[in-house]
């Protein structure tokens, strides 16, 4: 009988420079060795646990493994007495015994790395109804890359959350768009078209990291991008963010951006014949097309 399980992936793209694919593999490695217990909100932490190649000896062809997220008990907070609903005294909280490496509310969730296309796709959703959102996973990656002794090796890292396919469309189809702003990231240029190339560039030419571009309408119409700004709104989708304000048709304030439509792919498969793990190299592939 089959046992059918929910799965959804979504992805971030993740930029260093120089950018070959070997520099990509030792960037995940050597931030999975580090074993850096890494807070991302409140009491909830994360740990990159495990980067294994997919296939042996090929580490360019993909590397995997899982994301923990758990909760870090801060020992010197104040504890509460169920029993007196007051405060615990020094003597009760003394007796509260947790070896320093284990973790309560552990989740787990699986990722897969490609090199190549330097993606890092990741369970949103995983077995037991566990749930991770883009933003979460941004700020523990963000976090974990700019420590000192991942800088020290990679520099700067720069990370965009992969939208979702449509999301510029959203953009575009705003009646009135008064603002327009595009943030670009240097990128990496064997990602492109021929036509964006020369927009790339200019970036490297110019040592320049990155670009915001700002448009603002005439008063009472709506700005119309052209092709080179279609272009490169293409190339900060995925290498930064684009948003717009706006008027929609009954001329009330409307705003859309990038950033808030991440590309999600919710599949399912039968857990009682295939590993959840296996599930997510499975489907994780189509975030490569």
């Amino acid at each position: 009988m089959a046992h059918e399980q929910r799965l959804s992936l979504a992805a971030i793209n993740i930029t260093i420079h120089p950018h070959t694919s070997i520099r990509y593999v030792e960037l995940i490695k050597h931030a999975a060795k580090t074993k850096e217990i890494i807070k991302i909100r409140g009491t909830s932490h994360g740990l990159l646990n495990g980067a294994y190649n997919i296939k042996r000896g090929k580490p360019e062809e993909g590397i995997e493994g899982e994301v923990s997220k758990f909760t870090q008990i801060d020992f010197n907070s104040r504890w509460l007495n169920t029993e007196t609903s007051k405060e615990a005294v020094d003597d009760d909280v003394k007796k509260v015994v947790i070896p320093e490496n284990l973790k309560p509310n552990y989740e787990r969730f699986n990722y897969i790395f490609y090199p190549k296309k330097h993606l890092f796709v990741f369970q949103t959703y995983s077995s037991g109804g566990k749930q991770l959102s883009p933003n979460f996973m941004m700020k523990f990656l963000d976090s974990l890359f700019s420590l000192e002794k991942i800088k020290a090796h990679f520099n700067a890292v720069d990370l965009t959350i992969v939208p979702d396919k449509d999301s510029l469309n959203k953009i575009w189809k705003i009646p009135r768009i008064e603002k327009l702003v595009m943030t670009i990231k240097r990128p990496n240029p064997d990602d492109f078209d021929d036509e964006e190339q020369e927009y790339l560039e200019e970036m490297n030419s110019q040592n320049t990291r990155e670009i915001k571009l700002e448009h603002s309408s005439i008063s009472g119409r709506s700005i119309t991008p052209n092709e080179k700004t279609r272009i490169l709104a293409r190339i900060a989708a995925n290498n930064g963010v684009v948003s717009a304000k706006g008027k929609d048709q009954m001329n009330k304030p409307i705003e859309e951006s990038t950033k808030a439509h991440p590309r999600v792919i919710n599949r399912y498969y039968d857990s009682g014949s295939t590993l959840e793990a296996i599930a997510v190299r499975e489907y994780s592939r189509e975030f490569l097309s």
